[in-house]
């Protein structure tokens, strides 16, 4: 399974950091490939925590569901993804 990893240095708390970076919807300010992501259920951030992120790259949009596997509230998030299903309706 493929994965990837992002460091970089913030002259900021690191408290403030984690829960901005574990609030996916959030990849829409850093990533430049994030056209809108949004949380697809209620409630704490936690393992099972489930978000819908659309990504357009090389002109093409594509839908991913990311699920959190693994929470460490101010230490780290883990989480997972999926391609939705495409077809006619679908990004």
């Amino acid at each position: 399974m493929p994965t990837a990893s992002r460091s970089v240095t913030v002259d900021q708390p690191v408290d403030k950091v984690a829960a901005y970076l574990c609030d996916f919807t959030s990849t829409a300010d850093w990533d430049p490939h994030t056209v809108s992501c949004r949380r697809l259920d209620d409630g704490p951030l936690g393992v099972g925590a489930r978000f819908e992120n659309v990504q357009r790259l090389a002109g093409h949009e594509s839908t991913l569901v990311y699920e959190v596997t693994e929470h460490q509230p101010g230490r780290r998030i883990v989480l997972e993804a999926a391609t939705t299903p495409s077809g006619p309706g679908t990004r």
